[in-house]
């Protein structure tokens, strides 16, 4: 068997993994059963961007299928799994929210406000009693120092300092704020509620 086989066998199992993950998420699922979920997810799309770049370093270009026909195929391959990726992906989100104690629960204290955040988390919106108050979008942040701090403080006061919020719940929120630079500088951490706070160290040493 060659190497190039050996790695598209290994990358069927892990999208079959994903597959089997998509397909065994409930509406009914609990919390921590989601999150658990949520963090084998992106492991598993770690793992496959491992795969498939071993694949495409390994792939012979010959008379019949030259580079560009094997950058359209890789770029589908991606393609179609990513989209798989983030359709789970919005569907955990989304049962989290509706399963999360915070915005299932009726009985709440008279001076108790809630947050519930929207299935894109790019949005929250509070709700104090029966006044419903316009969605606070969340900011973004692209690495630039001059910005950092304006973005952390509207951040922290989101999310950061949300104590009905998990960590591994806030690195998901930190990640959807992030791009180019930013978000580049925290790739290599894996979405785990020990993480977040390296992540936002990371973040702080960029600037």
């Amino acid at each position: 068997m060659t190497e190039l086989t050996k790695l598209k066998n290994q990358r069927k199992i892990i999208k079959a993994a994903i597959t089997r993950i998509q397909n065994n998420v409930k509406d009914d699922d609990s919390v921590p059963e989601l999150d658990a979920r949520l963090l084998d997810l992106t492991e598993k799309l770690k793992e496959y961007n491992n795969i498939q770049n071993q694949i495409e370093s390994v792939q012979v270009v010959d008379a019949e299928h030259n580079e560009s026909y094997w950058e359209s195929e890789n770029d589908k391959e991606r393609t179609s799994v990513e989209n798989q990726y983030y359709k789970t992906l919005g569907k955990i989100k989304g049962i989290i929210i509706k399963n999360s104690p915070a915005t299932s629960n009726p009985s709440l204290t008279p001076n108790s406000t809630t947050i519930n955040i929207h299935n894109d988390c790019n949005k929250l919106e509070a709700n104090e009693h029966s006044v419903n108050l316009k969605p606070l979008p969340l900011p973004t942040f692209d690495g630039k120092h001059s910005e950092w701090f304006s973005f952390f403080d509207l951040f922290k006061s989101l999310v950061h300092n949300d104590g009905n919020i998990s960590n591994i719940r806030k690195f998901h929120y930190l990640r959807s704020c992030l791009k180019d630079e930013a978000l580049r500088s925290i790739e290599s951490l894996a979405v785990r509620n020990e993480n977040y706070s390296k992540a936002i160290e990371t973040l702080q040493k960029k600037v």
